[in-house]
């Protein structure tokens, strides 16, 4: 009985306004039903026209209404429609990218290309040769989007005019244009005043050349990948890349990333810089500590002498902890067991809302071995006792297991506890 409801004018008229895919189910009776059709397309830009029996695709009123509300269902019209200039202009007001499904004969129409590629300079793709060599036409269309300009005739590559409407709108035109343009000192540095990137297009002449390099590196200093090795040599240069972006000292020269000044500076910007510094300061403590101080995460690309220094860590522990400190792969938890200083486990111990943390993130801690003073810390801790039964039962199982052990025997012993994931954070 519910089934005979899609052959229902009605009832399939409100389902279709809420849920597209009924179209799937109902009677082929509506489907060629000419005011059923048009009302629903009239009510909904969705592709309407995917699911109706394909005699209408002929129908002036059901393709004009439907192309007004989505212009790329021009798809479906045919070939005399997709060729008539009142659909195909009212099709272009909605989409100007349906002159992909324009007739030849139309896309050399003056004033369809025109309307299109004011409204998106994208669809000079589709204009005919003729139009794409029309000063007009092209002028507009880079002037709406400069990377137009791939779809201008050749001769048009050449036009000053022309290149610098499309390098005003947008630097990574450059691309599209001919050699001789890439090497015009006046026009590679328009185009990096406009977007610094569009220096991987500037000729090797101008990617060596002070100028156009500092300017592309002041608007987005990425550009520094792009500049000559000289240039990434130049300490001015790359001085200016990591003043807005540490992480520039990626492409500096290996001469600069062992320029004291230059990573302390990439460092206090982006404390991961460390990772492009020499190995010398990866081991220097004061840079290692800089980098953690202003990005936990740099402790991975310290030096593994760093790594293995016990009072390193436990420094970094108490000067650093107090900025939310995030910790990968667990390396300074993994010290734990290797760290044999009171004043550190009692400073734990007093700072309960650390293991309240680690206890919270148990989930994502990977080989912690939980030694016999934090095991105390925790077990002694009504707070956390009542988490951990709460929500993890193995672990307080397991410190179960643990704490039924012979304390008094083992107490100078490590007990090892195993977490399945990673990272561990520390809040003051």
């Amino acid at each position: 009985m519910f089934s005979n409801n899609f052959d229902n004018y009605y009832f399939v008229f409100d389902l279709v306004n809420q849920y597209v895919n009924v179209f799937n189910y109902i009677s082929k009776r509506l489907y060629r039903n000419y005011k059923f059709v048009y009302e629903i397309i009239k009510y909904n830009s969705f592709d309407v026209l995917k699911y109706v029996d394909k005699i209408l695709y002929s129908d002036y009123n059901i393709i004009y209404k439907s192309v007004s509300q989505n212009g790329l269902s021009l798809y479906y019209a045919d070939y005399n429609l997709q060729n008539n200039y009142d659909i195909v202009f009212e099709a272009v007001k909605n989409n100007p990218l349906c002159l992909l499904y324009v007739s030849n004969n139309l896309r050399n129409n003056y004033d369809i290309i025109y309307h299109a590629v004011k409204i998106n300079g994208i669809a000079l793709k589709y204009a005919s040769y003729n139009l794409s060599n029309n000063y007009n036409i092209v002028s507009t269309a880079v002037s709406n989007n400069g990377e137009a300009i791939e779809f201008a005739s050749t001769a048009l590559l050449y036009n000053y005019e022309i290149i610098f409407y499309a390098l005003n709108n947008n630097g990574l035109a450059l691309k599209y244009l001919p050699q001789k343009i890439k090497n015009n000192y006046y026009f590679v540095l328009e185009a990096v005043k406009r977007n610094g990137l569009a220096l991987m297009y500037a000729s090797n002449n101008l990617q060596n050349n002070y100028n156009i390099v500092s300017a592309a590196i002041i608007n987005n200093s990425y550009a520094l990948k792009y500049a000559s090795e000289e240039l990434k040599n130049n300490f001015n240069i790359v001085y200016k890349a990591i003043q807005n972006n540490g992480l520039r000292l990626e492409y500096a020269s290996e001469e600069l990333k062992n320029n004291y000044d230059m990573v302390l500076k990439a460092i206090n910007n982006k404390g991961l810089a460390i990772k492009y510094a020499s190995n010398e300061f990866k081991n220097n403590k004061y840079l290692a500590f800089n980098a953690i101080l202003r990005n936990s995460m740099a402790i991975n690309y310290i030096s593994t002498e760093l790594l293995n220094d016990k009072i390193f860590l436990i420094e970094c522990y108490y000067k650093v902890s107090s900025k939310k400190i995030l910790i990968k792969y667990n390396i300074f938890i993994k010290n734990f067991h290797n760290i044999n200083n009171d004043k550190f486990y009692n400073n734990v111990l007093e700072e309960n809302i650390d293991i309240l943390h680690l206890v919270k993130n148990i989930d994502n801690l990977t080989k912690y071995l939980l030694n016999y003073k934090l095991y105390n810390i925790i077990y002694n801790n009504v707070e956390l006792n009542k988490y951990i039964k709460n929500k993890f039962n193995m672990f307080i199982y397991s410190l179960n297991n643990i704490y039924n052990k012979n304390i008094d025997e083992n107490i100078n012993n490590d007990f090892n506890f195993t977490f399945n994931k990673y990272n561990v954070i520390f809040i003051n």
